[in-house]
Formats: structure tokens, C-alpha cells, sequence
């Protein structure tokens, strides 16, 4: 044997056993070796050639040789569910023999460029574990399909503790390897309400627009304070609203998945919220007064410190829902001066009535889910009605009202006894919601709002 052979024959046999290592640590899906052996542009190629789809590997052939000058390839045969085969050429650098090209081999021995090859999907999906055969059926035209009309089968059973902390939507199967996205809610009776399906649906029927479904053109400027204090009232219910919107969306995405009716409805409830925070902000400034005095936000303090989302609903939906929506209805009766503006008011106070619903029912199915918690939650309202009293004593809020509802400042002796009987209004929608829920707050009601009644 001459020079020449021997050391064609040692440098084929090296890269023999560069490509042996490189295939066993295929076999054994052994990175760290995949990318000591290969450059990153190969391997990249190979997963490109999607091989996972013939089924995992059990054995490999090396078989066929040829140099390609300071290149030595290997045909290699890998037996899987479908056999298939590789041409890998390993390439001596600085003493070291790694994998310089993979490509797949066809029926003729000839391999083809990967990126002709396209991937054969695994069709393991069709063969999933789940319920087959279960149909819903649309509604009449003005309902449609809804969520509660597909909520049939095992997809509308909804456990007490959803504890999957994946994606995974309700009735799909788990796919094994798929990280947590860290949810910290997975009790029902924390986030539930039976309504809250429908509640969603509504709001997406009833979904109106600021910019065009009010009639900006049509709204007339109030005469002297008035416009000024309808500035504030409008810079306070659009702060409001921008501050529900922000407490809301932290929690969302603590809620699991399992539960995706109330996940929907509270992204609705959020939309709302920033509709307002529009809607309001625009009366505002319409005229060029500009924006009012910044409110008070004990209450909205109080909700941002909540350590609970059934803490954050009392405060939110219940306690703070109800005089929003007591004022939004006192705007469209009281305040307004022409039917665009009133539309403005009675727009918001169809949206605030979902999330005052959502809060009563939700209330309602946590205390018949977990009675031995009523005293918690008195604890809860009694601290926040503490915040909201404070709240409005330091707000311009109700000296915004009195100008509004006395008509001007000179007659703000008559407006605050109309604020007196719009706060007495809001105090019996307050304790009604909660009385229907199950908690009745009549005997404990904080003093300062209890001198309304």
C-alpha cells in the first residue's frame, strides 16, 4: 500500500467514526454531541428536514464511501416507523473531524437539496383522546352561537380546581413537555359566575364606539360653571374608568385558563373600561376647557392592595361599579342637555350593568360555594367602604355633582341635597346587589354612607 492510500484510508476511517458519533448522538437526541460534532448551519438543516416525522430512530447502517476531495461522505440508513437515508461528509480542521454537510438521499441514491424537501407533518394529533361527535347548535339570528351553546359534553363541564397551569383550553389533550405559564387562580369559586358566558356575549352585541356612535357635533357646551364643573365630573369618570381598566388586566392573567368564560368576559369588561376612559376624556376637552382636578383614589388604592381577585370584585364590581353606574344614570336623566350627550351616559351605564352583574353573581356563587368565608369578606367591604368614604369627602367629585345637579354654582345649597338623594340612590343599589348575593351589609354598612339611607 503506498503513502497516498494508507493516509486516504485513515483520514475515511476518522471520519467514519466522526460520523458513528455524530449518528449515535442522533439516536440518543444527545445535543451538547450534535453541536461539538456539527457546525450550527447543519443542524439548522436537519431540523428543517422535520426526520421527527418518521417516528423515532432505533438503529442506523453506515454504509456507501466516497471522498469528495478533503471531504469523506457516508451514506447512512436510519431505521425508524419509515426508513429513510442521510449522506453525511465529515471534514478534517485543525485535527479535528466534524460534520461539514447533511442532506437527504432519495429513492436513487442521489440526495436532494433540503430546501425542496418539504416537511412531513406528524399526524399523531388526529388520533386525540378527546370527545368526538358532540355538536352545538346555533341559536336563532340575533343570538348566533354563543359560548354557553357550546358548552356541551365534557367542554361544558367546569371543574371546582382547574389546576393544569398550561394553555391547554378545556376539553383539548395535554400535550406532555409544555411549560407552566404560572397562574396563581385555580379554585372556580374564586373567579365564577354563572352569567358570566352570557354576560361576554352581550357585551360584544352591544359594543359601541365612542368616535362614531355618539354625536359629537350635537353636544352643546353647558352655560358658564356648569361647563366647568361637567369637565370635572368628566375627568373623574374617565380616570375611573382608566384605573379599573389597569387593576383588572394585573389580575387577568393569573386566572387559569380553565375557566375561559370568565377570562372573555373580563377582557370585554377591560375593553369597556377603556372605552369610558375615551368616551369621557373626549366631553372633556371638546369645548377646550381641558381636563379637570386629578380624584382621589382611596378606593382605587384599596383595589390595587387587593390580595385576592374575590377582593378586587367586591371592590370593583360591586362597591365602585355601583356608583358609577348610579352616576352614569343620573347623567343620562339629570346632567345631559341635549340627546347626544345623554346617549353618552346611557351608553357606559349599559356597559357598567354587565360588570355590576358579573360582581352580584360571582359574590353570590362564592358564598353558596363557600359559606365559612362570609365574615372575609364583610372584613373586605368594610375596609373599602372606609377608602370610598374617605374617597369622596376629599373628591371633587361631589362638588362637581352639586354645580350639575343645583344648576350652577350660586345654587349649590340645592345641589347638594341632590347629591345627598343621588348618594342615597347609589347606597340602596349597593346593599341590594349584596343582599342578593347572600351578604346582607344593612346592619353593618360604614356610617358614613349609612346616614344616606
Amino acid at each position: 500500500m503506498t503513502d497516498r492510500a494508507a493516509v486516504h484510508d485513515t483520514a475515511a476511517a476518522a471520519a467514519e467514526a466522526c460520523i458513528r458519533r455524530f449518528t449515535e448522538a442522533m439516536v440518543a437526541e444527545d445535543t451538547p454531541t450534535l453541536m461539538a460534532l456539527a457546525e450550527m448551519a447543519v443542524l439548522m438543516g436537519l431540523r428543517g428536514l422535520n426526520l421527527a416525522a418518521h417516528g423515532r430512530v432505533t438503529s442506523f447502517e453506515i454504509g456507501n464511501h466516497r471522498a469528495e476531495g478533503d471531504r469523506h461522505a457516508y451514506d447512512v440508513t436510519m431505521h425508524a416507523d419509515e426508513t429513510y437515508r442521510l449522506r453525511l461528509a465529515a471534514v478534517e480542521s485543525a485535527g479535528t473531524w466534524r460534520i461539514a454537510a447533511a442532506l437527504p438521499l432519495g429513492e436513487d441514491g442521489q440526495p436532494r437539496e433540503p430546501e425542496r424537501t418539504l416537511p412531513r407533518p406528524s399526524l399523531a394529533w388526529m388520533n386525540a383522546p378527546t370527545e368526538w361527535g358532540v355538536r352545538a347548535e346555533p341559536g336563532p339570528p340575533d343570538e348566533g352561537l354563543t359560548l354557553r351553546r357550546i358548552n356541551i359534553g365534557s367542554y361544558g363541564y367546569v371543574p371546582d380546581v382547574w389546576p393544569d397551569s398550561t394553555m391547554r383550553p378545556r376539553g383539548a389533550a395535554r400535550l406532555p413537555g409544555v411549560e407552566s405559564m404560572g397562574y396563581s387562580i385555580y379554585s372556580k369559586a374564586e373567579v365564577w359566575a354563572d352569567s358570566c358566558a352570557d354576560l361576554y356575549e352581550q357585551g360584544i352585541q352591544k359594543r359601541w364606539a365612542a368616535s362614531t356612535n355618539i354625536n359629537w357635533d350635537a353636544i352643546e357646551r353647558h352655560p358658564g360653571d356648569l361647563e366647568r364643573a361637567m369637565v370635572q365630573l368628566c375627568t373623574e369618570l374617565a380616570e375611573r374608568a382608566y384605573w379599573k381598566s389597569v387593576i383588572i388586566g394585573r389580575w387577568l392573567r393569573e386566572i387559569s385558563y380553565g375557566f375561559i368564560e370568565v377570562k372573555a368576559f373580563l377582557s370585554a369588561d377591560i375593553f369597556d373600561e377603556a372605552r369610558h376612559t375615551e368616551a369621557f376624556r373626549k366631553r372633556a376637552v371638546l369645548f377646550g376647557a381641558g381636563l379637570g382636578v386629578q380624584p382621589q383614589t382611596d378606593l382605587y388604592r384599596a383595589m390595587w392592595d387587593a390580595q385576592s381577585w374575590s377582593e378586587l370584585s367586591l371592590l370593583a364590581h360591586v362597591l365602585g361599579d355601583s356608583l358609577v353606574g348610579t352616576i352614569y344614570r343620573w347623567g343620562a336623566q339629570r346632567i345631559a342637555r341635549t340627546d347626544a350627550e345623554r346617549r353618552l351616559f346611557e351608553l357606559s351605564q349599559q356597559d357598567k350593568e354587565r360588570a355590576l352583574t358579573y360582581g352580584r353573581d360571582h359574590l353570590r356563587y362564592l358564598v353558596a360555594a363557600q359559606p365559612d368565608r362570609r365574615e372575609e369578606l364583610h372584613n373586605y367591604l368594610r375596609k373599602a367602604e372606609n377608602a370610598f368614604a374617605h374617597d369622596l369627602r376629599s373628591s371633587p367629585l361631589l362638588g362637581a355633582l352639586a354645580v350639575l345637579l343645583g344648576g350652577g354654582a350660586n345654587r349649590i345649597r340645592e345641589g347638594l341635597r341632590e347629591v345627598d338623594r343621588l348618594r342615597a340612590d347609589h347606597l340602596r343599589r349597593y346593599l341590594a346587589t349584596c343582599q342578593a348575593a347572600g351578604l346582607d351589609r344593612s346592619e353593618r354598612v360604614h356610617a358614613e354612607l349609612a346616614k344616606y339611607a
